[in-house]
């Protein structure tokens, strides 16, 4: 392997966060029922860049994160809506599915949600979360990764990540984006105090 894929394969995924910020550990069921209130996939950046971990507030409070560093180049977020048409007897059924965010060099392959590069132009999709307050009413984790549908109305907002779903390849080796060997989604996630965390 060269020098520049072992560097980038010996970067561990997963970041260790350490208290006063973190609740503890978190359960499947603990976020179900509770409002999306923001979404930030910035945690643990110190402002020049920084490990990019992916954050829910949830009911205006407290956040729940996964540790997981350049999440949102994992992570797919999928808008489906339903819409009764006038004449009662039709749907009109829209879903966007799409990566939250990729390497400026990926864009064409994985159009992106959120994506705010130095130096390129910036794409700023996702729903304001703090207006729009979906409820969760599905969330699970496994060893590959997770899904948590939140639904408002006849819309459902779905983030998802697993080895099923398309995800960039790392952007400097081009190697493919795995969790490292040992690595689990199943247990990751962390609630926070707030999206200061220590890293």
């Amino acid at each position: 392997m060269p020098a520049a894929e072992r560097r980038l394969a010996d970067i561990p995924s997963f970041a260790s966060l350490r208290p006063p910020g973190i609740i503890g550990p978190m359960t499947d069921d603990w976020p179900v029922g509770r409002h999306i209130t923001g979404y930030n996939h910035h945690h643990g950046s110190y402002g020049q860049g920084g490990v990019r971990l992916s954050g829910w507030q949830l009911n205006g409070g407290s956040w729940m994160v996964l540790p997981l560093k350049y999440s949102a180049n994992w992570i797919t977020f999928t808008r489906e809506g339903l819409t009764l048409l006038a004449d009662a007897f039709m749907l009109d059924i829209t879903i966007d599915q799409r990566i939250i965010d990729a390497h400026p060099n990926q864009i064409a392959d994985f159009p992106s949600w959120d994506h705010r590069f130095a130096g390129t132009p910036p794409i700023e999709e996702l729903p304001d979360f703090a207006v729009a307050r979906p409820v969760i009413d599905h969330f699970e984790s496994r060893p590959d990764g997770f899904r948590l549908d939140a639904r408002i109305g006849h819309q459902i907002y779905r983030f998802a990540m697993g080895d099923h779903l398309p995800r960039p390849d790392w952007a400097g080796s081009r190697g493919a984006r795995m969790l490292g060997q040992g690595e689990s989604v199943a247990g990751a996630f962390l609630p926070a105090h707030d999206c200061y965390l220590t890293l």
